[in-house]
């Protein structure tokens, strides 16, 4: 089956799921860059998601980490300090964030797993993005972020596979 999505239909696919549907391909989007984090309770988050039934409890406690983690990894103001590599990690932190967080269930739609799958391509930008010079190096961005976006498309197209929808 094609796993090419325009932009608007891999948007539309998302959010027309289930908010408990929306968390689990979102933590398949945040498998593919938890190489960018050297925290392991972010690991802890995605491993949450591979249990049937996920109690509310637990999402709270695996917020809280998260927020942590997003806190401490902070990219700061000071643009002269900035770390790409710290920026990717603040950015797996907030996708692992958004993925656990209360959502309201009276909101008419949700956009949780295409929140997640932007930081998570912000963080695989950030990671290819070098600093060495005077000016950031851009020069492998565009190819790391196609790629990632059709690793999304794959991932979307799996996880439609899998529970039946077309």
């Amino acid at each position: 089956m094609a796993t090419s999505f325009s932009n608007e239909s891999f948007r539309e696919t998302l959010s027309s799921l289930p908010v408990g549907q929306q968390r689990r391909v979102a933590a398949r989007f945040i498998e593919k860059v938890l190489d960018l984090a050297d925290e392991r309770c972010l690991d802890n988050i995605v491993k949450l998601f591979s249990k049937a039934e996920i109690a509310p409890e637990d999402l709270e406690v695996a917020h809280h980490k998260a927020r942590s983690i997003y806190v401490d990894t902070h990219p700061g103001s000071d643009l002269a300090e900035l770390s790409y590599p710290r920026q990717a990690r603040h950015f797996v932190a907030e996708a692992c964030m958004t993925c656990v967080a209360p959502i309201y269930e009276q909101a008419k739609t949700c956009h949780l797993a295409q929140k997640v799958a932007m930081y998570c391509r912000m963080a695989r930008t950030c990671s290819i993005m070098g600093h060495e010079g005077e000016e950031p190096d851009f020069s492998n961005v565009e190819a790391a972020a196609t790629k990632a976006t059709e690793e999304q498309h794959a991932i979307l197209q799996g996880f439609l596979d899998e529970v039946g929808r077309q």
